[in-house]
Parts: C-alpha cells; sequence; structure tokens
C-alpha cells in the first residue's frame, strides 16, 4: 500500500483528502493547526505531525511516501503579497 503524505491537513480540504487516501494506503498528515483543527481528522485512519512544516527539516519520514499533497499555507494572503518566493520559501516539503 502506498503512502500519502498531506500538508495542512487538518483543515477542510486536507482531512477530506486524508480521509479519502485512507482507504488507498497509510497517510502522515502534518499541520501547525494555526487554521486548521486536530479535530478534523477524528475517525481518519492517519498519523498526525503537529509541526510548521516551514521550519521542519524533513529526513527519513519521507523515504517511503510516494505522493505529497501540500495544502498548508498562510491564510492571511497579506503577508505574502508583494512577492511569490515568500510562500514557497515559508513551505519546503
Amino acid at each position: 500500500m502506498p503512502t500519502f503524505a498531506i500538508t495542512g491537513g487538518a483543515g477542510f480540504i486536507g482531512s477530506n483528502l486524508a480521509w479519502r487516501l485512507s482507504t488507498l494506503g497509510t497517510v502522515l498528515v502534518a499541520d501547525d493547526l494555526s487554521s486548521g483543527h486536530a479535530a478534523n481528522l477524528d475517525g481518519i485512519d492517519a498519523s498526525f505531525l503537529e509541526m510548521d512544516v516551514s521550519t521542519h527539516v524533513f529526513g527519513s519520514e519521507l523515504e517511503q511516501v510516494a505522493r505529497i499533497f501540500h495544502l498548508a499555507a498562510s491564510i492571511d494572503g497579506g503577508r505574502n503579497r508583494g512577492t511569490r518566493r515568500g510562500s514557497a520559501e515559508r513551505s519546503r516539503w
């Protein structure tokens, strides 16, 4: 069975994606819960890591991951205004 990783997986879209992917394989969710909620993952067979993916350096956690769904983002769009690199630099997974 494949392993899927989802950043921002505790939000509405991420948790629904986690639910669907959990029927297809192993799911790893990473979220800092700044706008998502851990309760969104209740009843979903997924491993949860509470972390800010913009500052975490990943290593062996991703060795077995077949696909990464990057949904983590700041809900404050004004923070990135004026630079496209801002969001990409904060999201290095």
